[in-house]
């Protein structure tokens, strides 16, 4: 049995599971899929871009948010939002600003690119809040509610990554393929050093009120944040 043979095979299985209703039957197409894509090592991806009928497709694409580098709380939270969507945030250092791409689903990739701006100019606008209230200096509170963002993002991302992993081993999910196709695409990239955070309970409060679900009136375009 050739390689496309058996992806041909595995994308049926895909699809019997994703069109029936009946959550026994889904259960045991996906157990089946999972085990192929085990045994050949074949990726989920793969499958898809070979059956031609991936809704949503696997890509990178240049990112269209200009980070200034004298922000580097806006980057840390740019790599937290993309891994919390699904997807995955690299950079590269360009002059006084990062430049970066985003890799994965395509609905993931659009997800990140719309909340983005929005997010970080949420965390400007608690912080310009908490300077207004309490005084102090306006950039560290924007470092300090962008870095209690970036925790919260961690923790939210923890609990989600553990729900996939628990649906992936019940079969309910095909693994995820994400961090793989990352890879291939990225094989010689530096892994970010640990980020070292420090903020109090008012600007952990202040993170909590930054909103992360879609926001149906974002254009995507480019936004340059100082």
């Amino acid at each position: 049995m050739t390689r496309d043979t058996i992806k041909t095979r595995i994308a049926k299985l895909l699809a019997k599971a994703e069109g029936t209703d009946n959550v026994m039957e889904a259960d045991a197409f996906m157990a089946k899929v999972n085990e192929l894509l085990e045994e050949h090592q074949i990726e989920l991806h793969e499958v898809r871009a070979a059956s031609g009928v991936d809704n949503d497709p696997m890509g990178t694409q240049k990112g269209e948010t200009n980070i200034y580098a004298s922000i580097l709380w806006a980057r840390n939270v740019a790599g937290a939002l993309a891994r919390y969507y699904g997807c995955r945030f690299v950079y590269w250092k360009r002059g006084n600003h990062f430049t970066y791409e985003v890799a994965g689903r395509e609905s993931a990739r659009t997800t990140f690119e719309l909340m983005l701006p929005f997010v970080i100019s949420q965390v400007k606008v608690q912080a310009r809040r908490l300077f207004n209230e309490q005084g102090g200096s306006l950039s560290v509170w924007e470092r300090e509610v962008g870095q209690a963002l970036l925790v919260r993002l961690f923790r939210m991302t923890t609990v989600a990554d553990e729900r996939r992993s628990e649906l992936s081993r019940n079969a309910l999910v095909p693994v995820n393929d994400v961090d793989t196709f990352f890879e291939a695409a990225y094989p010689n990239l530096k892994k970010a050093k640990a980020v070292r955070v420090n903020y109090g309970r008012d600007a952990r409060d202040a993170a909590d009120k930054v909103s992360l679900h879609v926001q149906a009136s974002g254009t995507g375009r480019t936004k340059l944040l100082a």
